[in-house]
């Protein structure tokens, strides 16, 4: 079965979990890979379907998920792929050096 992006933007939408909620901020966002860089979409955008479109029509292909917990001064990261990814090594590596760069950008604001 393939799935619709429609699909994609559901399983965004319930991207959160229950721990996620005690956090004092949380952003969850679809990574959608190209070939030379990767642009998201975010969990809450009002037009987070009509973005996903456009960027599959220009060639981006939907990887996974990123998610960004700030609890206090504690700021954790998490990466998901998409199930068609999920034995994918390339595509978490893609994931992880996501969260890693955010990681870094964050500390050094």
């Amino acid at each position: 079965m393939i799935r619709t992006t429609g699909d994609i933007i559901n399983d965004l939408d319930n991207a959160l979990t229950n721990q996620d909620l005690l956090c004092d901020r949380t952003q969850t966002a679809l990574v959608v890979g190209f070939e030379h860089q990767c642009k998201m979409v975010y969990h809450g955008q009002p037009d987070r379907l009509d973005k996903l479109n456009t960027l599959v029509r220009n060639g981006g292909i939907p990887l996974g998920f990123i998610k960004v917990n700030k609890t206090g001064k504690d700021v954790e990261f998490f990466s998901r792929p998409l199930s068609e990814f999920k034995n994918d090594p390339e595509i978490q590596k893609i994931l992880t050096r996501l969260c890693n760069g955010l990681g870094k950008a964050l500390a050094i604001e």
